[in-house]
């Protein structure tokens, strides 16, 4: 009796250690981590600038980072990207809501003027807004056109 009770419950504690040692990877530098995701953006030159010429340039850089480098981050940092991300569009879906309304254009078709001026205006206010938060508002802020002289 006792080595039919014994047998089960050795053999059930074996198989779990078994599965617990399985998983652990066999060496800690092999985790992601955000120390090495910098480690690797330094030892392939891509460590972002302070500044880019361009709003352009910024996505390119980041779109190599993250080919190169993306697996070395830890999936929980991926994931509160996520949330920041969802939850600061869904202010700004929120704000042009209450501030404009829900119509946004006028008329149908290929004649349709365009979104209204109160559309537009609760656009700049709600991306204002959030930019001041630091949330959303991907768009840089521009810098005046210099003046192009006349040809003669």
């Amino acid at each position: 009796m006792l080595l039919t009770t014994l047998v089960p419950v050795v053999a059930a504690l074996g198989f779990f250690g078994l599965a617990t040692y399985g998983k652990q990877s066999a060496s800690i530098a092999d985790r992601p981590s955000m120390a090495a995701f910098d480690a690797c953006l330094t030892a392939n030159n891509l460590q972002p600038q302070q500044r880019y010429q361009s709003q352009f340039d910024a996505t390119i850089a980041a779109q190599q980072e993250m080919k190169v480098c993306g697996s070395k981050i830890p999936a929980g940092v991926i994931k509160s990207w996520q949330k920041q991300s969802e939850s600061s569009n869904s202010s700004f879906r929120d704000c042009l809501r209450n501030m404009a309304g829900s119509g946004g254009g006028r008329g149908f078709g290929r004649f349709r003027g365009g979104p209204s001026s109160s559309f537009r205006n609760a656009y700049l206010v709600c991306r204002s807004l959030l930019q001041g938060r630091g949330e959303g508002g991907s768009t840089p802020k521009k810098t005046p056109a210099k003046p192009v002289a006349p040809i003669a």
